[in-house]
């Protein structure tokens, strides 16, 4: 009985992402045919300490032998629902390459949905954010979402070779991280990987900005209430007494 050669690639790069991967991670994949949602595995990146591996930040992963360009639409909607970072891993040559999907926080907040064909660019150029700070290119037909590549990992390297590459892998991870947890608590202010950060308004925002204003105010209220009188913050806490008064005004708040 004769196998395809494609299909046999492909499964030969998994197991090589696999390998790779469980030098820094813990992992998971999907038993079965039916349980495939687009996803290969599901990892838990570790860190040494001693003897111990100690669980840190959780990411999903797709594994690829190739670096075309994927077209992602039909994915979209189980990647919007996924609350844990999402990656483009490449396999090949005893290598694994791995490209970063923190554009996709950008691209829901932006469009929800779109149209349009979706398609996940793998992008060599690590400094792709200074001309595309939200990783995004939108033309005619399409729209681009690119995935900077952030590391790459020898099957040949142990733990102690790339502990400054894991570093970089997890800051990205923390920072995709961050931009879901707001999203997903309707705020849309997202870092982006020059330290600053993006704002996005429209029809979603516009539903909750009021809230998590109130939200944030009474918060600094509270804090402000409990603050230590001192030179320096004296002055902060009268601007808020203001600010107090004025909202009152207004039946913002009691």
């Amino acid at each position: 009985m004769s196998q395809q050669k494609n299909f046999r690639k492909g499964w030969t790069m998994e197991h090589l992402a696999a390998y790779i991967l469980s030098k820094i991670s813990f992992i998971s994949a999907p038993l079965k045919i039916g349980d495939d949602i687009g996803i290969d595995f599901f990892c838990t990146l570790f860190e040494e300490e001693g003897n111990n591996l100690i669980p840190k930040n959780s990411f999903s992963i797709q594994i690829k032998s190739n670096k075309n360009s994927l077209d992602i639409k039909n994915k979209m909607g189980n990647l919007e629902k996924l609350k844990i970072p999402f990656f483009v891993g490449v396999a090949s040559n005893d290598e694994l390459e791995i490209y970063s999907g923190e554009g996709l926080c950008h691209f829901f907040a932006l469009y929800g949905n779109s149209p349009k064909k979706i398609e996940a660019k793998l992008e060599e150029d690590t400094n792709i954010y200074k001309n595309h700070p939200n990783f995004i290119i939108e033309e005619e037909s399409k729209i681009k979402i690119l995935f900077p590549k952030i590391l790459k990992i020898k099957s040949n390297e142990e733990y102690r070779d790339i502990k400054e590459k894991r570093c970089i892998f997890e800051d990205n991870i923390q920072k995709i991280q961050r931009n879901l947890s707001s999203m997903n608590n309707n705020s849309f202010l997202f870092e982006t990987t020059n330290g600053n950060a993006i704002i996005y308004t429209g029809p979603t925002s516009v539903k909750y900005f009021h809230v998590n204003l109130k939200n944030s105010l009474i918060e600094a209220f509270v804090n402000i209430d409990k603050i230590i009188l001192t030179p320096e913050t004296k002055k902060i806490k009268e601007d808020y007494e203001k600010l107090r008064n004025f909202l009152k005004s207004l039946g913002w708040i009691n």
